[in-house]
């Protein structure tokens, strides 16, 4: 997205009201500080706070602080998107409307869809100096005030690194080697994972000018989290860099990730790198322009149709201040695989060694709530086994633009997670072809359905009805003439949120990927075409049960069609008009008296007189009798 032209539609609507903004209307308007120290505010009611500044990216939020409390204590909030906060950056000067949460007693402002919220972006600003704090300030087992720190933007000097693996989490810890010795030995500080960029975590016993980060609470402690590697501060030069990991992108290609910023010439030369058997030989490396990865071509590796492995080697490459590496070592799978594979391949076997599958995709990271899960099947095999990707904190599936259909190539760690097989860890999403038809839901009896090689695959399950309107989280349950029962699981969204299932209710089909969570195989529709309700309603014409609701549009943002789906009720007038940031119509999309069900209403990016719009934030308004919603998307030309 271009950021000046969100900077511009998002200042004008900042100074406008809240009527073209997918935002509810706040309780009050407060400053932070009023929110740390509890001051008239109180949990679950939405308020509104102006013109902070982001200091700090997460992998599912940022930090920010009020301008006029730079450095200071209470100053800093997190406020938490429920995603990767990609359209944000350090220094952007925001307002927030978001519900106050305590998440385990860290306050934060939550602005995702569940908790109702928006963030405006008006602007740039200083990202605020630290806080110079020590490590008794922020250990809260030796310091009561500590918590006065929570969010805010800090450097603590002068320490060591006690402990580099601290726990398989990817904390760490230090203590201060020049501190307070009323501290003692109690002044330990642990420092944590939790940003949107990798950190390098420093060797125990390596001794640090000082740390910069933001601090956040959990699991009954306050961490210390840098922001990236620029946060760390060495006495004199940092150390060589690593290798994190390695992973095969196609059968010609591999990924190599490092923890520091490179020197080009030295990545970029492929007499450091080799495969350590000697029957894959790599031409040439090509560093990317994040300095953090470099991507190899090798000879071909679609001979490799086994489980074994391969060890890459590499050594000589520098950090960009020159400092050479020693030889690494990192294992991966050559020759790119299948969803079989990944099923039926001792777990033992593939751990640990990230490997590439060769898929069709069922169901987009987009699709799934927060961007988190991503689902693909074999297409080519006789049974056409399903996989589940988590996606989250990993890949910028937005900026990859997957769409059902899409042949793909992904790269990652395949483990068990709870019982459930997916690849957890996903270091690479590419499109081979896009647009192949979707494979159809294999029809199976609900008891099958439940069976082990379905997880992840499309099915489709006949005449059942809902036998449990509520079994918690949004989960409801069907069963079928025999008794046998099934889960249905919402991890789609907007999916079929709107649907309100009531004992009775009796369906011709309900279709979806499988899913296994908490020893209970679910179903998961996608959306109303994976549902066929029919029976009990409370509408006279006999239409499904429907809420009315406006749905987000998709793709968003988009370029230059994109789909808006609605819902009605019961029969009434509608109208669904576009408009632009200063609310002057651009184009009626739909304006008839509508019976109660699911529409949708497409948009070529035109106004009524059938002209090109340029490009930038538009809204959608949906009137429906005494209905009415308005939601926001982008248009990128």
């Amino acid at each position: 997205m271009k950021r000046s032209i969100l900077f511009l539609a998002l200042a004008a609507l900042a100074t406008a009201t809240f009527a073209y903004a997918e935002c509810p209307e706040p309780v009050d308007t407060v400053t932070v500080q009023q929110i740390q120290l509890g001051m008239g505010v109180i949990v679950n009611e939405i308020y509104y706070v102006d013109s902070i500044v982001v200091t700090g990216l997460g992998e599912a939020g940022f930090y920010a602080q009020e301008l006029e409390d730079t450095g200071s204590a209470f100053s800093g909030i997190y406020v938490y998107t429920g995603a990767e906060p990609t359209d944000y950056s350090r220094g952007d000067l925001v307002n927030v409307i978001g519900t106050l949460q305590e998440y385990f007693e860290w306050t934060e402002l939550r602005v995702t869809s569940d908790y109702y919220g928006c963030v405006f972006i008006i602007g740039t600003a200083d990202v605020p100096v630290p806080a110079m704090v020590t490590c008794c300030d922020i250990n809260d087992s030796v310091n009561v005030e500590a918590e006065k720190w929570e969010s805010v933007l800090v450097q603590v000097d002068s320490v060591r690194v006690t402990n580099d693996n601290y726990s398989q989490y990817g904390e760490w810890t230090v203590v201060e080697f020049d501190g307070d010795a009323g501290c003692a030995a109690q002044e330990t500080l642990i420092c944590d994972d939790e940003m949107l960029q990798p950190v390098a975590v420093p060797d125990s016993g390596t001794h640090l000018q000082g740390i910069i980060g933001c601090i956040s609470y959990n699991f009954d402690f306050f961490k210390l989290n840098p922001r990236n590697n620029a946060d760390l501060l060495y006495i004199g030069l940092p150390p060589a860099p690593n290798t994190r990991f390695c992973y095969p992108i196609d059968n010609s290609h591999l990924g190599v990730a490092f923890d520091k910023q490179l020197d080009e010439v030295s990545a970029e030369n492929a007499s450091n790198y080799y495969i350590a058997e000697f029957d894959i030989t790599i031409s040439s490396a090509q560093m990317q322009d994040d300095s953090l990865t470099v991507i190899l071509t090798t000879s071909d590796m679609s001979g490799f149709t086994g489980s074994a492995f391969r060890s890459l080697v590499v050594e000589n490459v520098k950090n960009a201040q020159g400092v050479p590496m020693a030889a690494n070592i990192e294992e991966f799978i050559p020759g790119v695989k299948n969803c079989e594979f990944a099923h039926l391949t001792d777990s033992a076997t593939v751990a640990g060694r990230p490997f590439a599958i060769g898929a069709v995709v069922t169901a987009t990271p987009t699709e799934a709530y927060a961007d988190r899960y991503m689902f693909i099947q074999d297409r080519n095999t006789a049974f056409g086994y399903g996989l589940i990707l988590y996606t989250g904190s990993y890949i910028d599936v937005d900026e990859v633009g997957i769409e059902r259909g899409d042949s793909v190539l992904v790269s990652g760690l395949v483990s068990p997670y709870f019982g459930l097989i997916e690849m957890g860890v996903v270091d690479y999403i590419g499109i081979v072809t896009p647009g192949l038809a979707v494979p159809a839901p294999v029809v199976v009896s609900v008891a099958t359905a439940r069976t082990d090689p379905y997880e992840g695959k499309l099915v489709r399950v006949e005449n059942v009805r809902v036998r449990t309107d509520s079994i918690g989280w949004g989960e409801w349950s069907v069963d079928n003439v025999l008794g046998d029962t099934l889960c249905i699981d919402n991890i789609f969204s907007p999916g079929i949120d709107n649907y309100e299932p009531a004992p009775g209710d009796s369906f011709t089909f309900i279709a979806g990927p499988m899913w296994y969570e908490y020893s209970h195989r679910k179903i998961n529709p996608r959306d109303y075409d994976d549902i066929y309700i029919v029976g009990v309603t409370d509408v006279d014409d006999g239409a499904p049960k429907f809420m009315n609701a406006l749905d987000q549009n998709r793709p968003n943002p988009f370029n230059p069609v994109t789909t808006i789906q609605f819902s009605l009720q019961r029969p009434t007038d509608v109208a669904l008009r576009i408009y632009d940031v200063s609310g002057r119509e651009v184009r009626t999309l739909t304006k008839s008296n509508l019976q109660a069900g699911r529409y949708e209403a497409v948009w070529h990016g035109q106004n009524n007189a059938g002209q090109n719009v340029s490009s930038g934030v538009y809204f959608y308004r949906l009137e429906a009798g005494e209905y009415t919603a308005t939601r926001k998307m982008v248009l990128i030309r």
